[in-house]
């Protein structure tokens, strides 16, 4: 049997009243839940194809998660069932894949699972409301099937709908919402927001100083520091709240210096973000290793608060008193 090893998995657990195309859906609490309300753990999905019986036994056979099932109705069922819930509406990464899975289950009157073809709304916005996707899927009944979570014995049936990540936009936030809308024949179901992780980072663009850059640190009395700057780079990362964390690194080599020549210093850099209007929109300073003349020494500096939409060029003071 197949394992998926999920990163991120965060389900809606309520389950909603099917009402007619049109009408308000009204929400129904349901005794003996069968998970709790929210789950942020690693789960394996067991990727198995499940058929409802008349006297709700249910038949399972372990299928590839890939592959499609064949629906077929007992022969025995003459109640013609009708889709009246809506429960464990759940969307969760796959990164070996790169896509997300968004998986909801449909239930009949009398709450046991069943399938049914239809389409599911489906728009994705970062914390900032910034639109990343926004489609209506279509889906049948051979994209149902089953699954179980590690952290309980009870098994789900429903429907796997899959997005691929490069198919969204990029974020200025890590998470975001989800709202999933889902109509079947002669029913609606109101749209319903779940928390979504993962998502693919907007990154601001960052303009470097061209190398080699030249530093003088004259802050200690009758001592002064001369220094070459190389090797620029940065990495960005993406919060929850639609800021960006910035690091960039440099490495800085300790040429010579006036007076004291033996004595190993740190040297003093300063350093500004300048955005795309011409504000300077953060300022600091490095304080490097302790270096000897020719000796050479690996910076590293964070930075948090900046626009992942903004444009920034960075500037190295060349001169710290």
């Amino acid at each position: 049997m197949k394992k998926i090893s999920v990163l991120a998995v965060v389900m809606a657990l309520t389950i909603s009243a099917c009402s007619a195309k049109g009408e308000s859906t009204t929400n129904v609490n349901v005794e003996n839940s069968k998970y709790d309300s929210a789950v942020s753990e690693s789960i394996s999905v067991h990727a198995t194809g499940t058929e409802a019986s008349q006297d709700n036994q249910k038949e399972t056979t372990t299928i590839d998660d890939n592959s499609e099932k064949e629906t077929t109705v007992s022969s025995t069922t003459t109640r013609k069932r009708t889709v009246t819930y809506i429960s464990e509406r759940a969307v969760y990464y796959r990164e070996s894949d790169d896509r997300y899975d968004v998986l909801f289950c449909l239930l009949d009157e009398d709450k046991e699972y069943m399938d049914a073809s239809g389409t599911a709304q489906i728009k994705i916005v970062d914390a900032l409301g910034n639109v990343l996707y926004d489609e209506m899927i279509m889906f049948t009944e051979k994209q149902f099937k089953g699954w179980t979570f590690n952290s309980k014995d009870n098994s789900s049936y429903g429907c796997w709908l899959t997005i691929p990540r490069g198919s969204l936009k990029g974020a200025c936030s890590s998470s975001g919402t989800l709202t999933l809308s889902v109509d079947v024949k002669d029913c609606s179901f109101a749209p319903h927001n779940i928390t979504i992780f993962d998502l693919p980072q907007k990154e601001a663009s960052i303009e470097l100083p061209n190398t080699p850059i030249n530093v003088v640190d004259s802050r200690y009395r009758g001592h002064t520091s001369y220094a070459t700057i190389t090797d620029i780079s940065y990495e960005t990362t993406n919060s929850y709240d639609g800021k960006m964390y910035l690091t960039f690194k440099f490495v800085v080599t300790l040429d010579k210096q006036v007076g004291e020549e033996d004595t190993a210093y740190s040297i003093g850099i300063g350093y500004k973000f300048i955005d795309s209007q011409g504000f300077v929109a953060k300022t600091g300073s490095i304080y490097t290793n302790t270096l000897r003349v020719g000796e050479k020494s690996k910076e590293e500096t964070f930075i948090n608060g900046l626009d992942p939409s903004e444009s920034y060029r960075l500037v190295f003071e060349e001169k710290v008193t």
